[in-house]
């Protein structure tokens, strides 16, 4: 009897482990975890590097590059994180017309398998909105060219930087008019597939940019292999969708049409989202280019390097949370609310320190490492580093109180970000000529505080009833008190 028992208990452990074993080869978490990691051996790799090798006016370009790059997440206008939850309710179940609200009771439908007449009608909704997009996209980024005219004529090869600043408009609109494969992908919960494939192209990409630096590569062949690297993942995309659930994305007609019933799903979500997104992302993007315009090199170089520094972090860290948001959409269309609350607070605390411990370590290190390596840019002062770390933690807090909230489809971007957006707009204006590159970090601070990061907790706090200390007690409430220590302490040494 007793030997019956204990091995019933070491085939239960072995069945455990087994089951803990394929869910981390499975873990979208860890596998997007792996993929910033990547992407944060960049900058200890190819950053170098450039620092190193580029002149100080080529830097600033570069990182001025980058930032219209990531421009594309402001023309995305906020389609496609809506979309990623159509797709995730379609998972649940969900019909066409229970798109709209999704509330915290269990589906009138009850379904529980795909509902792929749901997918279908998403994915032939999301062709007719991205092949516009697309050509929204190529029309103001060749507009907004005005504001790089005079970093690229400070630039070593003016030439070669306006070619290199027309291919990566070429290569920035086939991204975004085919980011619908990824949409999908993350949509039907397969980022860890998506992430392990673009761990293995990161690293790649790594090492391709690294060899055209140490070789004596210009801002050019630097922008070619970045990019070209960048359409490789978008083709991996196209591939990826047309193997997962059994290929039944080769089956489905995607032909762009506009559905009336789940286009009027969408947008009530869509243009609030993309007003919120135009208020943040675009509001820094523009402040950034026009601060670039007029300013020094070497300190126009600096404030971009760390500001650049601080955003791969915060993307980094929110690998726990936002990796899940799939699964958050599809627990939320089921109802399974104990689920739920027990998933994004896990992801939220460890997101908290994930931001935290690296922006520290960074801070105190990054001085020193960069005279390691010779740089011709230097890091930015104490009290800069930590004002910007300061203020993306009151950022982040807002920002994923606001994804739990979206979860139920309804947006309050527009207000959330708008506002804000203003906020700091007005304290840009008046802060500009009295604190210099100290504008944007006291500006992102002041905003968060009087509005942004209050109003978005207050939102999910309302819907949710959480209790503030138990659900913050092990994320926010620490890592906001070591990061405003920290803030002090270099305020004071300044």
């Amino acid at each position: 009897m007793i030997k019956n028992i204990k091995l019933a208990e070491t085939l239960n452990i072995k069945s455990r482990l087994l089951e803990l074993n394929r869910s981390k080869k499975n873990s979208p978490t860890l596998f997007t975890w792996l993929s910033y990691l990547t992407k944060a051996l960049s900058l200890l790799l190819v950053v170098p590097l450039m620092l190193s090798h580029f002149p100080v006016q080529n830097i600033a370009l570069w990182y001025l590059f980058i930032s219209a790059i990531n421009f594309q997440v402001l023309a995305d206008l906020g389609f496609s994180s809506t979309l990623i939850r159509m797709f995730s309710y379609a998972r649940g179940g969900l019909t066409i017309n229970e798109l709209s609200v999704v509330s915290k009771k269990k589906p009138e439908s009850n379904a529980t398998e795909y509902n792929w007449q749901t997918i279908q009608k998403v994915w032939q909704v999301m062709n007719y909105i991205y092949i516009r997009l697309g050509l929204s996209f190529v029309l103001f980024i060749i507009l907004s060219s005005y504001f790089l005219y005079n970093p690229i004529l400070r630039s070593a090869d003016p030439t070669r930087s306006l070619i290199a600043w027309g291919f990566i408009i070429f290569t920035s609109f086939i991204q975004l008019r085919y980011s619908t494969f990824s949409n999908y992908l993350q949509g039907m919960n397969q980022v860890a597939l998506v992430k392990k494939w673009e761990t293995l192209f990161n690293l790649l990409a790594i090492v391709s940019n690294c060899l055209v630096l140490y070789f004596g590569g210009d801002i050019l062949i630097l922008v070619i292999s970045n990019q070209c690297w960048a359409m490789v993942n978008t083709l991996r995309d196209v591939f990826l969708s047309r193997s997962i659930a059994d290929g039944r994305y080769k089956l489905i007609d995607t032909k762009a049409e506009k559905n009336v019933t789940v286009f009027n799903s969408i947008w009530p979500s869509v243009w609030k989202s993309g007003i919120g997104t135009l208020t943040s992302f675009g509001l820094f993007y523009v402040v950034n280019m026009i601060v670039s315009k007029n300013g020094n090199s070497k300190e126009i170089a600096s404030y971009l390097l760390g500001y650049n520094l601080i955003r791969q972090i915060s993307v980094f860290s929110q690998a726990p949370f936002y990796s899940k948001i799939p699964t958050f959409a599809q627990l939320r269309a089921q109802g399974n609310m104990a689920s739920f609350t027990k998933a994004i607070k896990r992801g939220m605390d460890i997101s908290y320190w994930a931001y935290v411990v690296p922006v520290i370590a960074v801070g105190v290190l990054g001085t020193y490492g960069l005279k390691y390596i010779h740089s011709h840019a230097a890091f930015p002062a104490p009290l800069l580093w930590a004002s910007l770390g300061f203020g993306i933690l009151l950022e982040r807090c807002g920002a994923m109180h606001i994804q739990i909230y979206s979860t139920s489809n309804k947006i309050i971007w527009h207000i959330a970000n708008g506002v804000t957006g203003i906020l700091i707009l007005i304290f840009c204006i008046i802060l500009i000529p009295l604190i210099g590159v100290y504008t944007i970090p006291t500006a992102i601070i002041l905003g968060n505080l009087l509005f942004y990061t209050g109003y978005c907790m207050y939102h999910s706090y309302k819907e949710f009833e959480f209790n503030f200390f138990k659900f913050e007690g092990k994320g926010f409430i620490p890592g906001f008190i070591i990061m405003l220590t920290y803030l002090i302490y270099a305020f004071i040494r300044n």
